[in-house]
């Protein structure tokens, strides 16, 4: 079935919408990632005569799944499903999580193709049905060989791309993403030929890293959770903005301190990540890992150490980011409340955490006009702005 619609600049087909995603079948790992996104057909097919399937993320804006900033978290991403501008919802490969693609494996019978079928036992981990019904993606903890992506209709990936995911869940496949370093190397030498990896990943801080979360084992809690407005400032780049905004956690987010002990200097940043990541263990240890402080031997060498510094820290943090709208400063009307718009708060919030952007700015995020920006901003904020910034109190 193809959709018809009529442009300036002719009528274009694109491919009817797939059925919608089985949301109670996908990982429960998968939904506590922040790397989400929606997709939709392209208007025109390819020169195969398919239709790619391009990202977007709020609202219609395009998505990179190079860039994280451009990535949702899960509720966020069903969210902009639901309104129906979209034929489905991806998730972006990376940091750990691989992803085997098989083209054309499914057989008129519902049965696998030997080849492919000795490739998803193998791995043993989370897999699904493709969007066209066809094919098979199994997802898995790991990392792979530096060569070797595509080959007939054989595809493995760990970074620089996304799979579109359906919730179809393949019968007698495991329902949780797991940690299959060694068998994605298994799988990727009989596809390749290439040589199996070690199992152990050792790299140096400056290297590109295809690390193996040691706390991603689906068994941990994900974090205290977010409401609408919060999630949408709940992913690494956010993260990451606040803590360059607090003096103290900056300190530790770009180095050893001099003089301190560096396994205190450990402790004190895993303590303000578990502050503003809401004690969410999987995002806690991803950004540790970007900050000037990850690389040591003791991190390379000994991962219980990591973990169990990470664990100990969102124990003992007894407070959480909560976004907080001032009310000092209000010229007219009341401070939000319940009765505020969503997209209201969407502005407040923006500008309460990023008071260096300007009303254009946080026009074009949130695909609004500049004067409705402005007229949200001179009702609930200060009408004039000092030092650049929406508050005169710029703590976080």
């Amino acid at each position: 079935m193809i959709r018809s619609e009529v442009t300036n600049a002719g009528p274009r087909q694109r491919p009817a919408r797939p059925p919608a995603p089985v949301f109670a079948q996908i990982a429960e790992e998968l939904k506590a990632l922040a790397r989400w996104l929606c997709w939709r057909y392209s208007d025109r097919p390819r020169r195969n005569g398919q239709h790619g399937k391009v990202p977007y993320t709020i609202a219609d804006r395009r998505a990179d799944y190079t860039d994280h900033s451009t990535w949702l978290p899960f509720n966020a991403a069903c969210r902009q499903y639901s309104r129906g501008d979209f034929d489905g919802i991806g998730l972006v490969l990376g940091e750990g999580l691989c992803g085997l693609d098989e083209d054309h494996c499914v057989l008129p019978d519902g049965s696998l193709e030997p080849e492919a079928a000795s490739h998803i036992e193998h791995l043993n981990t989370y897999s699904e049905r493709s969007v066209s019904g066809r094919g098979v993606h199994s997802l898995a903890i790991g990392h792979l060989p530096p060569d070797g992506r595509k080959r007939g209709r054989h595809e493995m990936y760990c970074d620089k791309r996304y799979f579109a995911v359906t919730g179809q869940k393949l019968a007698g496949a495991p329902g949780s993403v797991m940690l299959r370093d060694r068998e994605l190397c298994e799988v990727h030498a009989m596809i390749f030929g290439t040589r199996p990896e070690s199992s152990t990943v050792a790299f140096a801080p400056s290297q590109n890293r295809h690390t193996i979360p040691p706390l991603y084992t689906g068994k941990e809690e994900e974090g205290i959770p977010l409401d609408e407005t919060q999630e949408l400032w709940s992913t690494d780049d956010s993260v990451v903005r606040m803590i360059l905004r607090d003096s103290v956690a900056r300190k530790y987010w770009k180095g050893y301190p001099p003089g301190e002990n560096p396994s205190s200097a450990d402790f004190c940043l895993a303590l303000k990540l578990a502050f503003y990541t809401r004690k969410n263990l999987h995002q806690m240890q991803r950004l540790f890992e970007k900050s000037d402080l990850f690389g040591r031997e003791k991190h390379l060498r000994r991962p219980e150490y990591l973990r169990g510094t990470l664990e100990k820290a969102r124990s003992a943090q007894r407070e959480v980011w909560r976004p907080k709208i001032r009310e000092e400063g209000v010229r007219r009307g009341t401070a939000p409340g319940r009765g505020t718009s969503a997209r209201t708060k969407a502005v407040i919030a923006i500008a309460r955490h990023e008071p260096w952007l300007k009303p254009r700015e946080i026009a074009e995020r949130l695909s609004l006009k500049p004067g409705a920006v402005r007229m949200i901003l001179h009702r609930h904020l200060r009408d004039k702005r000092e030092g650049g910034c929406w508050f005169s109190d710029r703590a976080a």
